[in-house]
C-alpha cells in the first residue's frame, strides 16, 4: 500500500512539473506585429475581395474584417474601392439593418467593430446598440 502511494505520489508531482515547464515556454509567432510581411498579405487580400459597396464577404465577415484592420493599425474609414465609393464602416453603418437584433453574439460583433473603427456604438445612425445589447441580457 505503501508502494502506491509513493508512485501516486511521484505521477502527480511530474504531472504538475511538465504543466508549470509547458506553460512557462514562451509561445513564438504570435501575435504578429502590423509590419511582417503574413499581416501585409492578409491585408492585400481583404483589399482584393472588398466590393464597390464597400463590404467585405457578407455583412458579419465585414465586421471581422474591421476588427482585423484596426487590429493591423490600419483605419478601416480609409478602405474603400474608389476614393467616391463607401467605405467598409460606411457599409456596416449603412447595413446595420441586416442585424438580428434579438441575437446577442450579432449585436456584440457589430459593436466591437464599429468601436475597432473609433465610432461610438451608442450612436450609430440614432441607434444605441450598448442598450440593445443590455436588453437580450436576461
Amino acid at each position: 500500500m505503501n508502494h502506491m502511494r509513493v508512485r501516486t505520489a511521484i505521477t502527480s508531482a511530474l504531472l504538475i512539473a511538465s504543466i508549470l515547464i509547458g506553460s512557462s515556454i514562451p509561445v513564438t509567432g504570435y501575435p504578429y506585429k502590423p509590419s511582417e510581411t503574413t499581416v501585409a498579405n492578409a491585408l492585400n487580400y481583404l483589399r482584393s475581395v472588398q466590393a464597390e459597396n464597400g463590404s467585405i464577404g457578407d455583412f458579419a465577415n465585414s465586421a471581422w474584417a474591421v476588427m482585423a484592420i484596426a487590429a493591423a493599425g490600419d483605419d478601416p474609414h480609409k478602405w474603400n474601392r474608389t476614393n467616391s465609393s463607401p467605405s467598409i464602416v460606411d457599409y456596416l453603418k449603412n447595413n446595420a439593418g441586416k442585424l438580428d437584433l434579438n441575437k446577442a453574439t450579432d449585436v456584440e460583433r457589430f459593436i466591437l467593430a464599429i468601436t475597432a473603427a473609433g465610432e461610438d456604438p451608442r450612436n450609430i445612425n440614432g441607434m444605441n446598440y450598448l442598450r440593445i445589447l443590455e436588453g437580450l441580457w436576461d
